[in-house]
């Protein structure tokens, strides 16, 4: 009698998953999210990064040689966890060598195949630094057109070096005569 319960309650626990879309239960990776429409925040990212994305872009020589940033569309804000495997489509240009997610302080980094990163369930998109196995310029915007077939993904581009200008003054005629920005 026992055994019959326990049965039926694994075919309900089964049928439920299949129903609600439950990944780890059922054994898949996750619904099909690619047929929802972009948020309005993936919209106004998209239009934040396009100029960034294009390899023409004036900055084009100042990136680094072997990382790639991605940004996830919003409807995978809930997905759980991300793991290497996730973005294996780059393995034909190269290795994987870390993930680093960007959005929480510190940052969380894994380095191994079998690591997974648990996420947060965010008002944001979520964000990554990919480092590949490699140092060759021209193959990073390889790994961003090949991460940009993921459905998952929003924006893919080079990890574009910072600069902190000191001595700049801002062509505010009257910049001088603020007293809160001096």
């Amino acid at each position: 009698m026992k055994r019959k319960k326990f049965l039926g309650a694994v075919v309900c626990l089964i049928a439920v998953c299949a129903v609600v879309g439950v990944p780890a239960a059922c054994g898949e990776k996750g619904p099909d999210r690619s047929e929802i429409p972009l948020s309005e925040r993936d919209l106004f990212l998209l239009e934040q990064y396009e100029s960034r994305s294009d390899p023409s872009f004036a900055l084009d020589k100042d990136y680094e040689d072997n990382k790639v940033e991605v940004i996830l569309r919003s409807a995978y804000d809930d997905m759980g966890e991300i793991g290497f495997q996730d973005f294996s489509v780059v393995d034909d240009v190269a290795a994987i060598v870390s993930i680093e997610y960007q959005d929480i302080s510190p940052c969380v980094k894994i380095t191994k195949w079998t690591e997974t990163l648990k996420l947060p369930s965010t008002e944001t998109n979520h964000l990554f630094e990919l480092e590949l196995d490699m140092h060759d310029k021209a193959k990073v915007f390889e790994a961003c057109d090949a991460l940009k077939q993921l459905d998952m993904v929003l924006v893919a581009i080079p990890v574009y070096r910072r600069y902190i200008v000191e001595d700049w003054t801002p062509s505010d005629t009257y910049y001088d005569e603020q007293w809160a920005l001096i």
